[in-house]
């Protein structure tokens, strides 16, 4: 019994001895494909300016009003657009520190 030990033992000793190679290789990232969005066109808006004593009025006609509400609405969609860019870079970019 006591050379069974002794031999389970040098077994496990011997066991852990042995060396492992380990090769260790950088992996390739794939590249960050975000399409590069379109310039903003935006329809002119002309305001009118009015004096009346002293203190200047500004006004736009109903065309020039539509106008501008639908070149707010491209830009906040467009705001919405580089706020999704920047999260999907800032993820790509935060995924190598890690």
């Amino acid at each position: 019994m006591k050379n069974l030990i002794i031999a389970l033992s040098l077994l496990l000793l011997t066991g852990c001895a042995s060396s492992v190679d380990v090769t260790m290789a950088p992996v390739e990232r794939q590249p960050l494909e975000i399409a590069t969005p379109q310039p903003l066109v935006l329809k002119p808006v002309q305001f009118h300016v009015f004096v009346q004593n002293g203190a200047p009025y500004y006004s736009l006609d109903t065309q020039d009003f539509s106008n501008l509400a639908n070149n707010m609405e491209k830009i906040e969609n467009r705001l919405d657009l580089d706020e999704q860019i920047i999260l999907e870079q800032k993820n790509y970019y935060e995924a190598v520190t890690k």
